[in-house]
């Protein structure tokens, strides 16, 4: 099955539900758990943004590839809507 995400009116193709892509899930639904610093837990979740749709396209959806340029709410919501979706997914819901 193949999943799109609609930001800004423009859609964007997810990955396939692969063992690596749950990997990477299973990190950024742990980041709050971590002792780490702010800005360590935003760098892990904009590493997930970027592997899951691509570097250019999260340049393109959250206005630069600098974190320090990023809106943190718009890469948390990213972040947070995917993880929501592709734990709770299932036919009935897509």
């Amino acid at each position: 099955m193949d999943y799109t995400v609609i930001i800004n009116n423009r859609s964007y193709d997810l990955p396939k539900k692969t063992v690596s892509v749950m990997n990477k899930l299973d990190d950024v639904l742990k980041v709050d758990n971590l002792n780490i610093k702010a800005r360590q837990k935003f760098e892990k979740l904009h590493e997930f943004v970027k592997d899951i749709l691509g570097e250019a396209n999260a340049k393109e959806i959250l206005g630069s590839d600098n974190l320090d340029e990023i809106d943190l709410s718009d890469l948390s919501i990213g972040a947070v809507s995917y993880t929501h979706l592709r734990a709770h997914e299932t036919t009935l819901h897509l």
